[in-house]
């Protein structure tokens, strides 16, 4: 599956807008450069968040008064060897998956 068919089928599905909605929002965006992941953490400090690397899979995890939330992102392609960079500025984490 190559991105574009992926990224339809992400943004079709509707146990996504789910999560947006009970879990925190979350973003994907294709640059150039770039796969871009923007979540929304309201009230977040950069010690209230992780983001873990597994193959293929990108997963935010949110540490808010001894409640874990977490998101998972798959990506068609393993990503797991790739440079990967967050920021956290406005309540909104960015993570770049460098192409």
């Amino acid at each position: 599956m190559d991105f574009d068919e992926w990224m339809k089928a992400y943004s079709l599905d509707p146990f996504t807008t789910y999560l947006d909605y009970t879990v925190f929002r979350v973003d994907v965006f294709n640059t150039v450069e770039a796969y871009i992941v923007e979540a929304l953490l309201d009230h977040c400090h950069s010690k209230d968040y992780m983001v873990l690397v597994k193959e293929n899979e990108l997963v935010i995890r949110l540490l808010v008064e001894k409640e874990h939330l977490e998101r998972k992102i798959y990506f068609p392609s393993s990503i797991h060897s790739k440079t990967i960079q967050s920021t956290l500025k406005d309540d909104i984490l960015e993570v770049k998956v460098f192409k």
